[in-house]
């Protein structure tokens, strides 16, 4: 139950063509924004920021400003939603230090 299969950190993450996962990704911005586009909805993103995408949900991404990101692929999640999601880290950056912590 959530195995991190993937984990990448990222100083300026290029521009993506449209794609998809078998698995959850997990993105925490780390600097700068951008946004990624699904099939019915942009989701903007920013610094402190950590958008959700669930299995088989496909997207691009567009940053003018560039972002610096850590990435996570998680397989077998219990998550309950089924709609990408961009969720808020705190004030003290926790969900920031969990993603360092997963990358490292």
């Amino acid at each position: 139950m959530n195995d991190v299969t993937y984990a990448e950190q990222q100083q300026h993450v290029p521009a993506a063509a449209r794609h998809q996962h078998e698995c959850w990704e997990v993105f925490c911005c780390t600097q700068g924004g951008g946004s990624f586009v699904f099939d019915d909805a942009v989701q903007p993103y920013h610094a402190g920021d950590v958008v959700v995408i669930p299995p088989e949900s496909p997207h691009t991404h567009v940053s003018r400003e560039g972002a610096g990101c850590i990435c996570l692929q998680i397989e077998n999640a219990t998550l309950s939603f089924r709609d990408p999601i961009v969720i808020q880290d705190d004030g003290n950056h926790s969900l920031l230090h969990l993603f360092q912590d997963a990358h490292y």
